[in-house]
């Protein structure tokens, strides 16, 4: 890939996680959780800076080791439990181009991302660095069809939501997909015009089920646990 095009990513990394807490400093098979993603980070030759954004010193202190200090500290709004994604990734931007630094690309890695490799944070830049979308986003497949969904009243009683479709068969249905919740790419102009990755014309990544977790709660943590494991038997 041509250096012309430079990637800037961003993982976002609260010390102050609640349901979990000190979620992304917490071992994770031995090692903190947000170690993982750091060492698959700096494997991606296609990314030339990786920025921790935090408001932790221990968190710092893990960035520091992986040789990551990091350049900016979070500030105090962008610290709280009311804090957005986008805000904290415009405030990094802000302060990069106050010093001077462009980027092309902007990416975002969450630190529960703990099964994803390398090699698919590659996959998905090569798509989108040559599509025409404005941004990417990590997306799984519903595992059952959402056609079917249900209701169920004050009562108990269930309430089926569209009867037509819940009638059909499921290869007859259309597949439906969420935000997986581990990774996106934007075009700098882009995010700095929406500040959202899924807004615009957006590029979907599908991933496996296989080696995505969403983690808030220790339930959570022990399904990753075992996802990690049987990845990495």
């Amino acid at each position: 890939m041509s250096k012309e095009k430079k990637v800037l990513a961003i993982v976002p990394a609260r010390g102050g996680s609640k349901r979990i807490p000190r979620k992304n400093c917490k071992l994770f098979h031995g090692k903190p959780l947000i170690s993982y993603v750091l060492e698959n980070l700096k494997k991606c030759e296609f990314i030339d800076e990786i920025i921790v954004t935090t408001d932790d010193d221990e968190i710092k202190d893990i960035a520091i080791n992986y040789d990551l200090p990091p350049r900016y500290s979070r500030n105090e709004e962008n610290a709280t439990d009311h804090a957005t994604t986008a805000d904290v990734i415009k405030e990094v931007i802000s302060k990069y181009q106050a010093d001077g630094h462009i980027f092309d690309y902007i990416m975002c890695v969450y630190p529960a991302a703990v099964c994803i490799k390398k090699e698919i944070f590659k996959e998905a830049f090569d798509v989108f660095s040559k599509s025409p979308q404005t941004s990417l986003a990590s997306v799984v497949k519903y595992d059952h069809p959402i056609q079917r969904a249900f209701s169920i009243n004050e009562t108990g009683s269930i309430k089926i939501n569209n009867l037509e479709e819940s009638r059909k068969r499921t290869q007859d249905l259309e597949e439906f997909f969420h935000d997986a919740g581990q990774f996106y790419f934007a075009k700098k102009e882009h995010f700095e015009k929406t500040f959202r990755f899924l807004e615009g014309d957006c590029l979907g990544f599908p991933i496996d089920p296989s080696i995505v977790q969403d983690i808030d709660t220790m339930s959570d943590w022990n399904l990753a646990e075992i996802k990690y494991q049987f990845q990495n038997r």
